[in-house]
C-alpha cells in the first residue's frame, strides 16, 4: 500500500523542523530570494536555496503551501498565508502574505483578517494551521484554537 511505501523512505521517521523532501528553487524563485535577502544571486547561497510545498515546523506537525497559518509576532501573533517554504544556508524559512485583524470574538473564537503584505518568517515560528473560510466582502474568517483566543 502507498503507507507502507512510505515507510521506506530514508526520512520516514524524521521529526526535524525543515523542508519536507524540497528540491532546488527554480530560476526566478532564487532571484527573488537573493534580492530579499541580500545574498549574491550567483553565490553559492543562493545557488544552494531549496523549495518544497510542505515544511516541518514542529515535530508532530506540517504545514503546506497556501495553509493560512498563525505565527509568532513579539510576545503576540499573527495570521497570513503561506506563499512558499524555503531553505537557505540551512535555514527553514517560509514567505507568508500576513493579515491585518479586524475583528475577534474571544468566546467563539471566529476573527476576521485582511491582506496586509508579505514578509519572510522562520518556519520554526508558526505556530499552528487553521480553520478558515473568505467573506463576501474578501475577509478571512479564522476560527482560532482555543489556546489563541
Amino acid at each position: 500500500s502507498h503507507h507502507l511505501g512510505q515507510l521506506r523512505k530514508p526520512d520516514a521517521f524524521s521529526f526535524e523542523v525543515g523542508l519536507v523532501g524540497g528540491s532546488i528553487a527554480s530560476k526566478r524563485i532564487k532571484q527573488l530570494l537573493s534580492a530579499e535577502l541580500e545574498l549574491d544571486p550567483k553565490g553559492e547561497a543562493a545557488q544552494a536555496i531549496k523549495c518544497s510545498p510542505q515544511v516541518r515546523f514542529s515535530p508532530f506537525a506540517l504545514c503546506d503551501r497556501n495553509d493560512v497559518i498563525l505565527f509568532k509576532d513579539g510576545s503576540g501573533f499573527r495570521a497570513g498565508r503561506v506563499q512558499l517554504h524555503c531553505e537557505v544556508h540551512g535555514w527553514p524559512i517560509s514567505m507568508v502574505s500576513v493579515f491585518a485583524v479586524h475583528k475577534v470574538g474571544t468566546d467563539s473564537g471566529y476573527s476576521e483578517w485582511t491582506a496586509l503584505e508579505e514578509q519572510f518568517i522562520g518556519s520554526e515560528d508558526i505556530l499552528d494551521s487553521v480553520v478558515y473560510s473568505t467573506t463576501p466582502d474578501g475577509k478571512v474568517a479564522i476560527l482560532l484554537p482555543p489556546e489563541f483566543r
